[in-house]
């Protein structure tokens, strides 16, 4: 004599987690994070953009400062003088001299009116 007895359970054959298997990675997966929120409350976008303007402003900072020693821009630096400018020494001598004498020869010529007049 065979006794067979067929014991049925409750629910179905687990189709929705066979579901879940089956998709596996073809569910959209979020690429913009910016748009989740941290643990204050915030908003990453807005977290994050204190960071870039910083990093921005010292990316502009730098590239300022490339421009101005490529082009020659700063602190003025004196220009040489050519050979052809350039003073005589004999006449720079003479022009200091004539300059140390001239009050004695002001006064010589105030002398020589107040004798006259």
């Amino acid at each position: 004599c065979v006794v067979r007895v067929l014991f049925r359970l409750l629910g179905g054959k687990g189709g929705f987690g066979a579901l879940l298997r089956g998709q596996k990675g073809k569910g959209k997966k979020t690429t913009n994070m910016d748009s989740m929120r941290d643990l204050s409350g915030r908003r990453l976008r807005h977290s994050k953009a204190v960071e870039r303007i910083k990093e921005w402003m010292e990316k502009q900072n730098r590239e300022d400062e490339l421009v101005n020693a490529l082009t020659g821009e700063g602190p003025e630096l004196p220009k040489p003088v050519p050979q052809s400018e350039s003073l005589d020494p004999e006449f720079v001598r003479r022009l200091k001299r004539a300059a140390a004498e001239r009050p004695s020869l002001v006064n010589q010529g105030m002398r020589k009116l107040r004798a006259d007049g």
